[in-house]
């Protein structure tokens, strides 16, 4: 007996992405709008870890869900996360830049509270590039007094 297709609800998922960046790491996040506490993190050695194994830091972790609490949507969005390039730091604030991009996509009105809070602008500071002469950005070679 077939069964009739309009007896069923689907419930309509809501998903959205967002890059950010930081220093020279950059990171995409996926979310899904579902009751779920499923966050992943992927590196680029294609390891698959939460934002617990990926940085044993409590301020990384604090840093990383930081857009998750203020929008008070903890355990409630499915999120997975690439990075790639530059170090821990980096790639945890570029983390918290994706997500809160990819929030403000499924949740438009939250756009004021996030960038009063500073998670959607990235932040345009990178290493000053080493010039010639110099042993490095700014210091030069120490010079004979005679």
């Amino acid at each position: 007996m077939l069964k009739d297709s309009t007896t069923h609800s689907v419930e309509k998922v809501m998903m959205a992405h967002g890059s950010g960046g930081r220093k020279t790491a950059s990171a995409r996040a996926f979310i899904k709008n579902r009751e779920s506490d499923i966050f992943n993190i992927k590196l680029p050695c294609g390891k698959i870890v939460t934002p617990v194994e990926f940085s044993h830091n409590p301020f990384h972790e604090v840093t990383i869900f930081a857009p998750l609490k203020a929008a008070n949507l903890l355990n409630k969005l499915e999120i997975f996360c690439t990075v790639a390039r530059g170090g821990i730091t980096g790639q945890v604030e570029s983390i918290r830049n994706a997500i809160s991009k990819a929030i403000v996509k499924l949740f438009p009105d939250l756009h004021s509270q996030f960038s009063s809070l500073g998670f959607l602008s990235r932040d345009p500071r990178k290493k000053e590039a080493k010039k010639i002469g110099y042993h490095s950005a700014r210091k030069p070679h120490q010079r004979a007094k005679r």
